[in-house]
């Protein structure tokens, strides 16, 4: 199992284009992949994924190149309401994107 760092979640968060989605499970497994791992730490990937929406927001009126797009990851296939701005936040950042959830 490879547990992640707050850089690996960050860059897989990156990497993730823009008017895509990933689930966390999508996530995790773009991180065991990247580590040439079984699997990736899931309590080590949600925490970090919330993590850095939070400092990311903060950071990103400073820096613009700070920001991750944690909206681009759903718990689920959903929107999560623990991130910044809850759901709604997070399906207008999608929206914004072209992405439009059912």
């Amino acid at each position: 199992m490879f547990i992640p760092s707050p850089d690996d979640v960050a860059h897989a968060i990156r990497a993730i284009p823009k008017g895509s989605t990933r689930t966390v499970a999508q996530l995790r497994k773009d991180l065991a992949a990247l580590a040439h791992a079984d699997t990736a730490c899931p309590a080590a990937t949600i925490k970090y994924w919330k993590w850095l929406a939070l400092v990311s927001d903060s950071l990103a009126h400073a820096d613009a190149n700070a920001c991750i797009p944690w909206w681009r990851v759903l718990k689920d296939g959903k929107p999560s309401r623990h991130m910044p701005g809850g759901i709604a936040e997070q399906l207008v950042r999608l929206k914004t994107e072209g992405v439009v959830l059912q």
